[in-house]
């Protein structure tokens, strides 16, 4: 295959001859990326279409997908475009034509963040006569946490939540007709009310992510530690991490600390310096997954964010969360509560959710003296 080269567009409708792929996918967030890339390439996809959507947010920092990552896997894709605008035109022509076709031919593959159907984009990449083989990929947290709670956590009013949750239950039905199969791909599946690691999934990422990996860090035993960013106030998350860090030092293991891309104030990064010798603060641009991958932690310590829940069944390492410590003393808001409660149901059994530090730090020691 040709090596693919990017193209900027306004919209989804200016994509060309998507009748002549075998796959179109589009992806917003480095995350969603790795994931797709493990799709592809553990199901052998050729002859596809990448589109990396616009950022639905003002906050650019959080779209950390580049060209320059993009760029790292062009033989995969045939054409590359990135989207300046999120929304785009409906093209109602293709969805009724698509009704009347007899769908006879090779089915094209739509892979999506989500379980949820965007109708705008099927009207701009429906193939009247060419049936759709539906992939949602894993989005991370917000894939297996109760949809309703995360309208309610991107929409403050409550009516605005239930109505914005509504429609899309009804864009997921309208755009079902389109759909003749449909297949999840992420971490975890759904077994009645239980989540259960998908094995293929799991070692597609984990690949992925070695591939990628050019060289493993030599350390000796080495913790790695991520540092939470906006989930509590700041003062409050450093608090929590110094009184871990002051319980877990020692001599012989090295702690390893990846502060979020966003979080930017020094006043953490001076108590480091100045109370840990054995610890220090990595400024990498790379993924939570890479640096495991990288590092190859004896354990992992974080709050809530989705490397803990990767890395638990991607990476079989110890991981010990202190987001129980949010949840017990009441800091933060209900819904960021119930879905941190959700994932301490349903991941027990993967992840020691812990209500203290000094529960964190003695999950961390019986660890490390398992090694």
């Amino acid at each position: 295959m040709r090596l693919s080269h990017i193209q900027h567009i306004n919209y989804v409708s200016e994509v060309t001859n998507i009748s002549e792929y075998d796959f179109v996918a589009s992806v917003l967030t480095s995350w969603q990326f790795d994931v797709l890339i493990a799709y592809v390439q553990s199901h052998h996809l050729a002859n596809g279409v990448l589109i990396v959507e616009a950022v639905p947010f003002s906050d650019t920092i959080k779209f950390r997908l580049s060209e320059e990552q993009v760029l790292r896997y062009e033989n995969l894709f045939a054409e590359i475009y990135f989207c300046r605008y999120r929304k785009q035109p409906y093209r109602v022509g293709n969805l009724l034509q698509s009704l009347f076709c007899c769908n006879k031919e090779k089915p094209v593959v739509w892979l999506r963040p989500l379980p949820n159907i965007s109708l705008r984009q099927l009207s701009n990449l429906v193939v009247p006569g060419r049936p759709i083989h539906f992939v949602a990929l894993d989005e991370g947290v917000s894939s297996y946490t109760p949809q309703i709670d995360s309208y309610k956590m991107m929409y403050p009013n409550k009516a605005v939540a239930y109505r914005k949750w509504l429609v899309q239950r009804i864009l997921n039905r309208v755009g079902a007709i389109y759909i003749r199969t449909k297949e999840e791909f992420g971490l975890f599946r759904r077994q009645g009310n239980s989540l259960v690691p998908d094995k293929e999934a799991c070692y597609a990422l984990r690949q992925v992510y070695n591939a990628r990996v050019s060289h493993h860090t030599d350390t000796k035993r080495c913790i790695l530690l991520f540092k939470d960013y906006s989930i509590v106030p700041d003062e409050k998350e450093i608090s929590i991490v110094n009184e871990i860090l002051a319980g877990i030092q020692s001599d012989d293991v090295d702690i390893i600390i990846k502060k979020h891309p966003q979080d930017t104030q020094s006043s953490f990064d001076e108590i480091v310096a100045a109370k840990y010798p054995n610890a220090r603060i990595i400024n990498s641009m790379n993924s939570g997954e890479e640096l495991v991958a990288e590092y190859n932690p004896q354990v992992i310590i974080g709050g809530f964010s989705t490397v803990l829940i990767s890395s638990c069944v991607m990476f079989d390492i110890p991981v010990v969360s202190f987001a129980g410590i949010y949840t017990k003393n009441r800091m933060v808001p209900p819904m960021r509560e119930r879905q941190i409660n959700f994932f301490i149901d349903k991941l027990g059994d993967y992840i020691d959710f812990c209500q203290s530090a000094s529960d964190v730090c003695e999950n961390v020691k019986r660890s490390i003296s398992a090694e």
